[in-house]
């Protein structure tokens, strides 16, 4: 059980850098288009 709350504790700062490069990729290409 601690094994597994650690991975998913360990898993969500990786999840919130792979948002945060999606939203800034997402800007980013919506700055070109304009």
């Amino acid at each position: 059980m601690k094994d597994s709350a650690s991975e998913r504790i360990k898993m969500i700062p990786a999840l919130l850098a792979i948002i945060a490069l999606a939203l800034t990729g997402a800007m980013k290409f919506s700055l070109h288009l304009t």
